[in-house]
């Protein structure tokens, strides 16, 4: 039930984990250790990389502007799109599209 909550929540601006763990009818705190045990990865750490491995295919499509890829994958603004994405990555946005 957890991973189903989380699937739905996944691109959304915030993810409040107190939401979710209530939703599970159990703590904050043991939510996060469930989820670290289940996926390796703290659960922020983990939205990052889904958030953006999703990137990555907008990108890669060359339709959409970099504001608009943080947007539709529930980034704040584009400059910290932008620091997560090579943080991650290891290369500037503009690097990764022009390979």
């Amino acid at each position: 039930m957890i991973f189903a909550i989380i699937g739905v929540l996944l691109l959304a601006a915030e993810l409040v984990y107190f939401r979710i763990a209530d939703k599970c009818n159990i703590s904050e705190v043991y939510f996060r250790k469930l989820f670290k045990a289940f996926y390796g990865m703290p659960p922020n750490q983990y939205l990052i990389s889904l958030r953006l491995n999703e990137a990555k295919k907008l990108l890669e499509s060359g339709y959409f502007s970099q504001k608009e890829i943080a947007e539709k994958c529930g980034f704040s603004d584009v400059k910290y799109f932008r620091t997560a994405f090579k943080s991650v990555t290891g290369m500037r946005i503009k690097d990764f599209t022009a390979k």
